[in-house]
Formats: C-alpha cells, structure tokens, sequence
C-alpha cells in the first residue's frame, strides 16, 4: 500500500490509505445513540469522522491544550483482484509504523510486543478485527514530542477497510476512550 508523506498528527488520526471513500453509515445519528463514557465532539471529515475530546491535556502532557485523546474512523475500498487478507493488512501497517515512528517502550500488561508494538486479531460482534497498539513519540527524525498511546481496529467489512485510530496524550480517562472506540467499531460492525 502506498502511504503519502503526512505531518504527525495527520498520521497519528489515521493511517491514511490513497483510495479513501465516505463510511457508509449516518456519524451524527450513530454518534449521539452511542452513549459514549468520555465525552467527545465530533467532526465531519471528508471521508469519515473524528471524535475529539472535550477536555484538554494538562501541562506537561500539551503545552499548547492538545485534548486528551483523538479517535478517527476512516475507510479506503479494498482492490477485490488483491486477495489481501487481514494478516497481510496489519503487516504492512506495522512495517510502515516501524519505519515512519519513533517507537516508545510499551507499558500495558496485556501482551507480549514485538519491538514496542502489539498486533493480533481478535472477534468483535461476530467478525474479524485486528488490532496494533503501541506508544510514540512522533516521526523519525522530527524532535520528539510527548508520548502518546495508539490503538487501531481494523477490520473488513463489504470490500471496504475500516481503521478506527485512538489516540491517547493523557490517560486519566483511558479506559472510557478505549471502551468508546470499541462501542463505536461494534456499532459500524453491526449496521
């Protein structure tokens, strides 16, 4: 897959891929039937949405009132000739983080990483997901920024490829982040 030069923040909302289409679902309904923990404001994107957090990072976390967390959801049409599997995806994801990122130690006690970066598939409202979760602390060869948490779900669902992207700058709220990021991926996975 081929991945345009981006800023850091561009490629921390969402690992962008060329052939991006519009999610084919209503954000704005969805959104407010959710009842999300934290809370979020959301934004239209060209083809998806974002959901910002109300609340800003304190210092030293943001100096300039970054918010505690990001979550995208993008979408990019699969090419059906490929026969590209969910495994190939996270590999060439993994590869292009490893090669573009500044990668931070992984700190959660869930899973063994390789190199700083836990990958796996797992089984959400009855279909395949993968996810990559690891922590950053910006482009290779760019001053390095405060560390921030990544997760991406991704997953496959009528020939389109959906990444859900979090990313964390303060924790206090992490696990209601990460819960909302699994209700919204449940919620898409299940219209």
């Amino acid at each position: 897959m081929n991945r345009s030069r981006i800023s850091f923040i561009q490629l921390l909302f969402a690992i962008l891929l060329l052939s991006l289409y519009p999610i084919s679902l209503n954000a704005q309904q969805g959104f407010e039937s959710l009842d999300f923990k934290h809370k979020w404001e959301l934004e239209m994107l060209e083809h998806g949405f974002q959901l910002v957090s109300k609340s800003p990072a304190p210092v030293p976390f943001s100096m300039n009132g970054e918010p505690q967390a990001s979550m995208v959801i993008s979408v990019s049409k699969l090419d059906l000739s490929t026969q590209i599997s969910l495994e190939d995806i996270i590999k060439d994801e993994v590869a292009g983080i490893n090669n573009d990122l500044v990668i931070d130690e992984y700190l959660e006690d869930d899973f063994t990483p390789k190199d700083n970066i836990v990958s796996y598939t797992d089984i959400l409202a009855g279909n395949k997901i993968a996810v990559i979760k690891y922590r950053t602390k910006g482009d290779k060869g760019n001053p390095a920024a405060m560390s921030r948490s990544i997760r991406h779900i991704l997953f496959i669902k009528d020939n389109m490829l959906y990444i859900s992207t979090v990313i964390v700058l303060y924790a206090e709220d992490q696990d209601n982040i990460r819960n909302d990021q699994i209700k919204l991926v449940e919620y898409i996975l299940n219209k």
